[in-house]
């Protein structure tokens, strides 16, 4: 069952119940926006991830490029997966 709510000035945040057990669960979350200033706007994004939401620590990266930010994700699932 997914539900899903909005808050002015956010994006629209999805809850999500899995209907089978999981033995973990991780969780990215990316904020991305273009930064004024240059002579074209520039990517920005602060990703949040953990491989577990069982363990409480959750590493943050900022990043400037789309390369850097598609790195950091398969990073990310690389480590969900071999995990599991």
């Amino acid at each position: 069952m997914l539900t899903w709510r909005t808050r002015f000035g956010d994006g629209v945040v999805v809850r999500c119940r899995p209907t089978l057990e999981a033995k973990r669960t991780g969780v990215l979350v990316i904020r991305a926006w273009l930064e004024d200033g240059a002579e074209t706007d520039t990517l920005r994004a602060r990703i949040t991830r953990t491989s577990d939401i069982a363990e409480a620590a959750a590493s943050q990266e900022v990043s400037a490029s789309e390369t850097e930010i598609l790195a950091i994700v398969r990073s990310w699932l690389r480590e969900v997966v071999a995990h599991q």
